[in-house]
């Protein structure tokens, strides 16, 4: 199955909400979960984006299989039923699907990696009618020999309804907490804490995008919008985390090309969202926002991170060019400290700007509208008929500012 999940970072206000709500009986647990981790020496589930981990519950032993799925907040999942705490072949993921067919060929090898351990605590949400979500709030430790890690996050899962439903609800409840989303899974970071994934996380280039010409235009909005966001998410922990100037550079390409899709789609002018309808017992007051405020806010996060873009060629090619040639020269070490410092500055204030609440509502807010597009917005039109029109509308513009500009 396809699993939709988001991780935030707990909040003293998203503690406090789960303790009044397990007051009143609303939530379940908390429930003690301990799981163990399994790889090949050689890390062939790792090296495949894939997790095999044995989980002890209350109601007996799951092993769970998950594989990297389509975007950053997807991924695949299968659970089974097993007798203890040891994997069990008869539990695995079909054949016919590439991972179950990796993790088939290297069980034999498979070996204990590190252990979770938490106590859990949910409470199922219906925002709607036919829209179930999961938010659970995990505590506890991520454990690699000697080594420990806190876990302290709360997930939201959908269970039932649409993705467009899942992100309004996600981001009306991001809004309320000031939630700081967070991208690491737990597997993930059980890997880097028992050694296995050394170093910093590496700047991810973009996906090809080409959307097949007879999709409906909505279905090639979707993809495209969807393609570029996903980029962007998968550059932000190289930027958090390291000094890697490709990854400021491809979170930079990202956000160019998520606005340029916005303006090629005809979307600055259009509301991204309908008002969602009241969600019960949670507040979603939250207003709509609409693709010029999407497109305001990309344009302001790219700012951010062209300035450190900026500084990082800067000294990669003109400073580098000065150096060389005067190594000596008093006024190239004072450009050198002086950039040095400017990029530092503008660097920490990057990362603090992909650590806020700003940031999560804007990926949340972009997903829910990404995944809201009305169909009816482009009637009866194949992607390749409009495609083709925006090219010839844009083509022609070109031409009239050229005659303008030779007057």
């Amino acid at each position: 199955m396809i699993e939709h999940e988001l991780k935030f970072a707990l909040t003293l206000s998203m503690a406090a909400e789960f303790e009044q709500r397990a007051a009143i009986g609303l939530t379940q647990g908390p429930q003690r979960l301990w799981s163990r981790y399994f790889d090949s020496p050689a890390g062939d589930l790792m090296n495949a984006s894939a997790t095999l981990r044995v989980r002890q519950t209350p109601r007996g032993y799951v092993q769970t299989v998950k594989a990297a799925g389509s975007g950053a907040f997807e991924r695949y999942e299968w659970e089974a039923a097993v007798a203890g705490d040891l994997p069990e072949f008869d539990a695995l993921p079909p054949p016919s699907h590439p991972v179950g067919a990796l993790v088939r060929e290297c069980f034999g090898l498979l070996a204990p990696v590190f252990d979770t351990d938490f106590e859990r605590q949910v409470r199922l949400v219906r925002p709607q009618a036919g829209v179930t979500l999961e938010i659970a709030c995990d505590r506890g430790e991520i454990r690699a020999g000697p080594r420990s890690e806190r876990i302290a996050e709360v997930e939201i899962e959908r269970k039932e309804g649409s993705a467009a439903a899942f992100y309004h609800y996600a981001m009306q409840w991001a809004a309320l907490h000031q939630a700081q989303l967070l991208l690491g899974t737990k597997g993930s970071r059980g890997l880097h804490l028992a050694g296995w994934r050394a170093g910093r996380p590496a700047a991810v280039k973009p996906q090809p995008l080409t959307p097949l010409p007879d999709l409906p235009v909505a279905a090639a909005a979707q993809e495209i919008l969807t393609g570029h966001l996903e980029h962007f998410v998968a550059n932000l922990p190289s930027v958090l985390s390291g000094t890697d100037a490709d990854g400021v550079h491809q979170l930079c390409t990202a956000l160019r090309c998520f606005r340029a899709a916005i303006r090629f789609l005809e979307l600055r002018g259009a509301p991204s969202l309908e008002v969602c309808p009241p969600t019960g017992d949670d507040p979603s007051d939250g207003l709509p926002a609409a693709w010029q405020d999407l497109d305001e806010r990309a344009r302001s996060l790219a700012h951010a991170a062209a300035l450190v873009h900026e500084a990082d060629a800067c000294e990669a090619g003109l400073l580098a060019g000065l150096r060389e040639s005067l190594p000596d020269d008093a006024a190239v070490q004072l450009l050198r400290r002086s950039l040095a410092a400017f990029r530092e500055r503008e660097r920490l204030r990057l990362r603090q700007a992909m650590a806020s609440p700003e940031l999560t509502a804007f990926v949340m807010r972009a997903h829910a509208a990404v995944a809201s597009l009305p169909p009816d917005r482009w009637p009866d039109q194949t992607f390749a008929a409009f495609a083709a029109g925006r090219l010839e509308g844009l083509a022609q513009r070109v031409s009239r500012r050229t005659r303008r500009a030779k007057q």
